[in-house]
C-alpha cells in the first residue's frame, strides 16, 4: 500500500480547512440573515423607521445570498465597487507578514546570540594575548637588574659600590624611564643607600608591581 506523501497531505488538509471555513461562512451568514429578515419583517408593521426597516431586509438578503453561493458577493456603492473577498485577502496578507516578521526576528536573534558568543571568544583569545605578551615583556629584564629596581623602589637601597654593571643597569633604567636621576656619573663611587641619589618614577612602581603581582600568579 502506497503512503501519502508529506505534499499530498497537506493538500488534503489545506482543503479541509477550506472546506471547515466556507461551511462556518455559510452558517453564521445563514444565522445573520433569518435574524435580519425576521427582524425587518417585524419592524414593518411596528416602526416608522423606514430606513431602518429596509437596511435590515437589505442585509438579511445579503448574507441570505452569501449563504447560498458560500461567498460575500460584491457590493456597488455609486461607481465604486466593493469586494469583500479583498479583506479576507488582506487579512491573510497581514498574517503572512507577521508570521515572517516573526521567523525574521528569531533568525536575527540566533545570529546575534551567534555573534556575541564568536565575539566572547575573540575577546578571550585577545586577554590571553596581552596576557602572555604582558609576561615576555615583564620577564624580559634580568634578575639582577630586576633586583636592583625592586630594591629602589622600596625607597632604601642599602649599601652600594659603583661599579660598570651597575653604572651600565642604571642608565638602562634611567632611558626607559624606570627611574630618575640626575646623572649617573656624579653619583659617588660608593655609599650607604642609593636611593639617596636615585628615584624610582611612577612607571617604574608600576612595573615592580605587575612583575610581583605575576611572580604570586606564577606561584599559586
Amino acid at each position: 500500500m502506497a503512503t501519502p506523501s508529506p505534499s499530498g497531505s497537506a493538500e488534503v488538509e489545506a482543503t479541509a480547512e477550506n472546506l471547515e471555513s466556507s461551511a462556518l461562512m455559510r452558517w453564521l451568514s445563514g444565522t445573520v440573515a433569518v435574524f435580519a429578515a425576521c427582524t425587518g419583517a417585524v419592524a414593518v408593521f411596528t416602526t416608522e423607521n423606514q430606513v431602518g426597516t429596509a437596511a435590515l431586509l437589505a442585509i438579511g438578503a445579503y448574507f441570505a445570498i452569501t449563504t447560498l453561493i458560500g461567498r460575500f458577493p460584491k457590493l456597488k456603492l455609486g461607481e465604486n465597487e466593493i469586494d469583500p473577498s479583498e479583506f479576507r485577502a488582506f487579512k491573510t496578507t497581514i498574517v503572512a507578514t507577521t508570521t515572517g516578521l516573526a521567523e525574521t526576528k528569531d533568525r536575527l536573534q540566533e545570529a546575534k546570540a551567534e555573534t556575541d558568543e564568536k565575539i566572547g571568544q575573540i575577546e578571550s583569545e585577545v586577554s590571553d594575548l596581552n596576557e602572555r605578551v604582558a609576561r615576555a615583556f615583564l620577564s624580559s629584564m634580568s634578575e639582577p637588574m630586576w633586583h636592583n629596581l625592586a630594591k629602589l623602589g622600596s625607597g632604601r637601597f642599602g649599601q652600594y659600590v659603583m661599579g660598570k654593571a651597575l653604572d651600565r643597569e642604571l642608565r638602562y633604567l634611567r632611558d626607559v624611564g624606570y627611574i630618575d636621576v640626575r646623572s649617573v656619573a656624579q653619583i659617588p663611587p660608593e655609599g650607604d643607600n642609593l636611593s639617596d641619589w636615585v628615584e624610582v618614577t611612577p612607571t617604574g612602581h608600576d612595573f615592580i608591581a605587575l612583575r610581583k603581582e605575576i611572580a604570586r600568579t606564577d606561584a599559586h
